[in-house]
This record gives C-alpha cells, sequence and structure tokens, in this order.
C-alpha cells in the first residue's frame, strides 16, 4: 500500500477503541494480562487526543501479540472493513485496503465498479467465514478452559474436605485412646483393691476361725461345768434324803437380804497398745473376772459361711 493511501486515525477508530477496550479488559482479569507498556498511561483518559489515537495506533501496530488478542475478541461486523483490515491483516491486506480506497476514490468521482464491488463482497464473506472459525476455536477453547477450572475447583473441594475427615479421625483415635488409658488406670486399680479384699478376707477367715475355736473350748468348758455342778447335786439331794431319814431337821432357810443398788457398769478397759475387736483383746476381757459373754449364734453362723 502507498503511502499516501494509509487509512487515517478517524478511519481506524473503531479498531482503535477495541485495543482499548481489550487493554483495560485484560487488567481486570483473573490472573490479570498486563497491557503493553505505552498503554498504561492513557487507560483512565476519559477523552482522547488526536495525539493518544496516535500512540494507540502505534502500539497496535508494532505489538503482533496485541494485536492479535484484540481481533480475537472484536466482532468484525461492529467496524467498518478498513479498520477491520488494518487489524487483523489477513494476507493481501494492504492490497485489498489499496482497492478499497480506489473503489473509494472512484465512488466519489463515478459510480462503484460492480466487478471489485463483487470481489470485495467474496473477500467479506471469506473473511466472515474465518472469523467465525476463529470464534467457534476460541469459544471452544474457552469452555475447555472452564471445564478444566470447574475440575481443579473439584479437586481441591475433595482435598479439603479429606483433610477435614482426617483431621477429625485423628481427635476420635486420641478420645479413644485416652479412655483406653482411663479403663486400664481403672483395672489396675480394681485389682489391687481385689488383692487388698482378699488379703482381708484372709485375715477375716482366720480370726473366725479362732473364734470358732475359742467358742467350742468355751463350750466345752461351760459342758464340763455343768456335768460337775449336776454330780454336785445328785450327791447333795442324796445326802439330804438319807438325813431326812435319820430324822435330820434341814435348817430353815432364812430370808434373803434385800438387794443391793444396782451399782453402775465399769467398762473394762485394755492395756496400753492393745487394739480392740482383735483376738488378743477378746482373751483379755475373756478373762476379766465377772465378765459374762454373749454370743449371737445367727451372726456368728452368718460370718462363717
Amino acid at each position: 500500500m502507498k503511502p499516501g493511501d494509509s487509512p487515517s486515525n478517524e478511519e481506524l477508530r473503531e479498531a482503535l477503541a477495541a485495543a482499548l477496550s481489550v487493554a483495560r479488559d485484560g487488567k481486570e482479569a483473573k490472573p490479570p494480562i498486563d497491557p503493553p507498556a505505552r498503554l498504561k498511561p492513557i487507560l483512565t483518559f476519559k477523552k482522547f487526543s488526536a495525539q493518544a489515537w496516535g500512540q494507540v495506533r502505534e502500539v497496535v501496530d508494532s505489538d503482533d501479540e496485541f494485536r492479535d488478542r484484540v481481533v480475537a475478541a472484536v466482532d468484525e461486523e461492529a467496524m467498518s472493513r478498513v479498520a477491520w483490515l488494518w487489524l487483523s491483516r489477513p494476507g493481501g491486506w494492504e492490497q485489498e485496503w489499496a482497492e478499497l480506497a480506489a473503489s473509494a476514490r472512484l465512488e466519489s468521482e463515478h459510480s462503484a465498479d460492480a466487478q471489485n464491488h463483487h470481489a470485495l463482497e467474496q473477500r467479506l464473506e471469506r473473511a466472515k467465514g474465518a472469523l467465525k472459525k476463529a470464534e467457534g476455536q476460541r469459544d471452544r477453547a474457552a469452555r475447555e478452559r472452564d471445564e478444566a477450572r470447574l475440575q481443579a475447583a473439584q479437586g481441591r473441594t475433595e482435598a479439603r474436605n479429606s483433610e477435614v475427615e482426617y483431621s477429625k479421625l485423628l481427635a476420635e483415635l486420641d478420645l479413644v485412646r485416652e479412655d483406653r488409658d482411663t479403663i486400664r488406670k481403672s483395672l489396675e486399680r480394681l485389682d489391687r483393691k481385689e488383692v487388698r479384699t482378699h488379703d482381708k478376707l484372709k485375715k477375716a477367715h482366720k480370726q473366725i476361725d479362732l473364734l470358732k475355736k475359742e467358742l467350742r473350748d468355751s463350750r466345752a468348758q461351760y459342758d464340763e461345768e455343768v456335768g460337775s455342778l449336776k454330780e454336785r447335786l445328785t450327791v447333795a439331794e442324796e445326802e439330804a434324803a438319807m438325813a431326812r431319814q435319820a430324822g435330820f431337821e434341814p435348817p430353815r432357810e432364812t430370808e434373803p437380804d434385800p438387794p443391793s443398788p444396782i451399782s453402775r457398769r465399769t467398762p473394762a478397759l485394755l492395756p496400753p497398745g492393745m487394739l480392740k475387736d482383735t483376738v488378743g483383746a477378746i482373751e483379755h476381757l475373756l478373762r476379766t473376772p465377772k465378765v459374762v459373754m454373749l454370743v449371737d449364734g445367727y451372726n456368728v453362723t452368718f460370718k462363717s459361711w
């Protein structure tokens, strides 16, 4: 294309505005896409001078990667053919633009050439088809990207849920271990208590055996004394009968003395160092004069079971 045929900034205004929009959208994207360095200072402008529009044109003209982003983001039908050709730059775009410029000049002088117009329409249709194909590819890529992001998010969620479940299981395991330790300590205490109880039972059985032996000895002594008294009573009765036969009058029984007032009972004391309810204490009390021992047969029998 001849230098004189270069489009003016006014003719390219739609393409330049689209470039500014893409730069701003990229800056707000996640993750953000940095705009070209020379566009950063003018992205916040509300009004653009001719110099600013010229700076935007220079950036689009020199940065092929950024220009491709702009082409992918805009719709060909939203701008003039001149602006689209300058922006997309398909093969032979300069020649096509020159033809458009020449056609425009001819239209200003004469009627439009029908053949060139038909060729331009064909090229336009091919460009539209290419654009739609590119847009379809772009949409498919966007869907695949969104699906990949969704799967990644689901994977992160599942990983977090697994970590939470693992933490819960660890906490429950700690509680089970604490319960196990508590139960083991309780069993140990019960074992020790059982041993002490067994020892106490052995001692109690020994004391019961001693008491049974002492009871048997006391009963034998009692039976012996009763037998002796019976014999003495029999002899006395025989002597009294013989005396009556011989005419002997037994002395009259005198009136018994009135009973003396009941004195207060004095508890029997144990020797120093001797504990009550022991075999030694019971033996000591049994040897004490005038001590009467009462045996509760029911309780003695109950303890011996």
